[in-house]
């Protein structure tokens, strides 16, 4: 008996979906920005009161992350045939 010819992509494969998905993440970014300007936020600090200060705080820790990520990789890398005995 011979198994039946299985799509292996996804509904997300498929570009058109993937524009769409896009298309509706940046949408969502916009508004959020744009409720950034209209909302008032109670502060502590004066640092807070920036225009848009959460949003770059956290793409600042994201690129922050990525580049300790890199060095750790450097640092815990193993060679090709590690496991190989």
């Amino acid at each position: 008996m011979s198994e039946p010819n299985r799509n292996d992509t996804g509904w997300a494969d498929n570009p058109v979906i993937k524009q769409r998905i896009r298309a509706a993440l940046y949408i969502v970014c916009a508004l959020l920005l744009g409720v950034e300007l209209l909302i008032h936020r109670h502060t502590y600090n004066d640092v807070e009161s920036i225009p848009f200060f959460h949003a770059l705080y956290g793409f600042a820790a994201l690129v922050f992350a990525v580049l300790v990520a890199k060095g750790l990789r450097a640092l815990v890398k193993r060679d090709e045939d590690y496991y190989d005995s």
